[in-house]
């Protein structure tokens, strides 16, 4: 036995154990994961998606909506609630649902994408319980202030489109004032376009 065979530390001999390759069900389970992640990028799978989440909001106001017109049997009418804004809750749920999903792929991709997507998923959970509390109200919902006040509808209309010009004005000047000034960064000295 060689002297030099001996005295090799047990750190590096843990480290090539280390380096070993993974085994072959790991490494089929890695390809499977990335098959999957690429899938649920395409537009395969991100289209029927957007349509089942359409299809499930819509389904769900039609049903809340054959339940306030009488529609519905008895039994059936008890498990539907009256509220429109339900339809907007359930919708919510499917998405965070697909959110999470994106969530747990992103991981594996960039820490500060799925920072991202926590936040994202974390807006949708506080828009969804908005509309959860929402729904406790009676509908239409009607303010305190706008109580026994009324709004000629010609009045309103005739705003409304005053008011639109305005803002459009002011998106448009604003665009402006920024081209103006890209060009005239650009026209500085030792600037090259």
């Amino acid at each position: 036995m060689d002297k030099r065979e001996s005295t090799v530390p047990e750190s590096t001999a843990a480290s090539e154990s280390i380096a070993t390759p993974l085994p072959a069900s790991a490494s089929r389970l890695i390809r499977f994961y990335d098959r999957l992640d690429r899938l649920r990028k395409t537009p395969r799978v991100i289209g029927p998606l957007t349509t089942l989440l359409n299809f499930v909001y819509l389904g769900s106001l039609a049903t809340i909506e054959a339940r306030r017109l009488g529609w519905l049997p008895q039994p059936l009418a008890g498990m539907v609630s009256p509220s429109r804004f339900l339809a907007i809750g359930i919708a919510f749920y499917l998405l965070v649902l697909a959110e999470v999903v994106g969530l747990i792929f992103g991981l594996a991709e960039s820490v500060a994408r799925s920072i991202g997507k926590e936040l994202e998923i974390l807006s949708l959970i506080l828009l969804r319980q908005s509309f959860e509390i929402l729904a406790e109200f009676g509908e239409p919902i009607h303010s305190p202030r706008s109580q026994g006040r009324s709004c000629s509808r010609s009045r309103r209309n005739r705003a409304g489109p005053s008011r639109l010009r305005v803002h459009l004005r002011r998106a448009e000047n604003h665009r402006n004032v920024a081209r103006s000034r890209r060009l005239s960064i650009k026209s500085l000295p030792g600037r090259h376009a």
